[in-house]
């Protein structure tokens, strides 16, 4: 009877050594804003210097008077148990623990200081991994690196935002509007924000004042939610419309 209950708690030692836990970790997926968020644009058309093409940063700012909440994802980090140098060392700690009846009298014998006996029972207990124990110093770390196994996601409280972050809004759907001119039209920002819309056809129906270079036109730009239907604020804005070039 005493070898089947042998068995069973070196199978228990082994099954519990499988992997040795190295703590947690978490990653943002997403975070949300309320409260007084700006949003404003800066005319680029300039930089591009092509007749009847508007180009507009969109950006999106968040400061004091704003809350954000964040969806967290979180992990449970491991090193895997492997066959080769891991066996090795759970049989070295099951030879240690067979071998106690013999070192404990005679550490008590010669006179060592208990920090040595405890880092001992450290090295027999990381050897099993019976406590799921992290390795006890760098050197006895395996070779394997450090894997995540995901947990659950969960989303922080409401939090204060106290310093205030300009960011470019990439990949959102804007909808520029002249309405002097009856002018619709929809364009998508890339990763800098930024956005173009050929409004040359329209362009030409300008009326450049006499003795100037220019005339001034409101826009209004409709940001719409990244991936959503959600409308955010309109953005009104004052763009110069230069005289049309004379064909060569």
């Amino acid at each position: 009877m005493r070898l089947p209950i042998a068995l069973a708690c070196l199978a228990c030692c082994v099954f519990a050594g499988c992997a040795y836990k190295a703590g947690v970790g978490q990653e943002t997926l997403n975070t949300e804003y309320q409260g007084d968020i700006k949003y404003s644009a800066d005319d680029m058309s300039a930089e591009r210097a092509e007749w009847g093409i508007a180009v507009f940063r969109i950006n999106r700012t968040i400061g004091p008077g704003c809350e954000s909440r964040s969806t967290v994802q979180e992990y449970e980090k491991y090193v895997p148990y492997k066959i080769g140098a891991e066996t090795g060392n759970f049989f070295q700690g099951v030879a240690s623990i067979i071998m106690m009846p013999i070192t404990l009298p005679l550490f008590a014998l010669s006179g060592s200081e208990g920090r040595i006996l405890g880092d001992h029972l450290k090295q027999i207990g990381n050897n099993l991994n019976v406590f799921q124990a992290a390795p006890p110093n760098e050197e006895y770390l395996f070779n394997t690196p450090v894997k995540e196994k995901p947990i659950g996601k969960r989303q922080t409280a409401w939090r204060p935002v106290s310093e205030a972050s300009i960011t470019p809004m990439a990949s959102t759907r804007v909808e520029l509007r002249i309405d002097s001119l009856s002018v619709l039209k929809s364009g998508q920002t890339d990763d800098r924000g930024v956005v173009v819309f050929d409004i040359r056809s329209a362009a030409e129906q300008v009326k450049i004042p006499e003795g100037e270079n220019f005339a001034e036109v409101s826009v209004q730009l409709v940001i719409r939610g990244a991936g959503t239907a959600e409308t955010l604020p309109t953005i009104n804005i004052t763009i110069r419309m230069p005289r049309k070039p004379l064909a060569p």
